[in-house]
């Protein structure tokens, strides 16, 4: 474990694990899945090609996470698991440009808008790449987070 400064705030972090990533990302999910289904999901009105409901759904989740982590540096499912958001060098708060560029990279690799058997097999491919990547990345950094330039700590105040 390292001392660090965030926010201006001595705290002491360590890298935040697959699991907790994982049970975190499910609860960002569902809640904006929640969110939108009480609200504005309706039957899929352009079959074919493109998901309608999936794509409302993906635009939420990269609304969602861009503007909650640029703001307060978590997601409430990140947050309730303890887990902050940080640019990789500088350890403080991401750049906006990396707060959305970092959902997007992430969906790249669940990207389920497309009505495809084979590209469904190829994202699920490339999804659990992104989760074999951080389970034996020494920083527990995914694909999406060296894209972004971000690391993901487990915060302990």
């Amino acid at each position: 474990m390292e001392n660090q400064v965030l926010n201006d705030q001595i705290v002491d972090y360590e890298f935040a694990s697959p699991l907790r990533r994982a049970v975190a990302f499910l609860i960002d999910g569902l809640l904006v899945v929640l969110v939108l289904s009480l609200t504005i999901l309706h039957p899929n009105t352009f079959s074919g090609i493109i998901n309608i409901q999936a794509a409302v759904v993906i635009v939420a989740l990269i609304l969602y996470e861009g503007i909650f982590v640029y703001y307060r540096g978590s997601t409430l499912g990140k947050f309730l698991m303890g887990i902050k958001i940080v640019d990789y060098r500088t350890q403080e708060k991401p750049s906006l440009l990396k707060c959305f560029i970092r959902p997007w990279a992430k969906l790249l690799f669940g990207l389920w808008i497309i009505n495809s058997e084979f590209v469904y097999i190829i994202l699920l491919l490339l999804f659990a790449f992104n989760y074999l990547k951080m389970a034996t990345d020494d920083e527990s950094r995914a694909v999406h987070d060296k894209i972004a330039g971000t690391k993901v700590l487990k915060v302990t105040r």
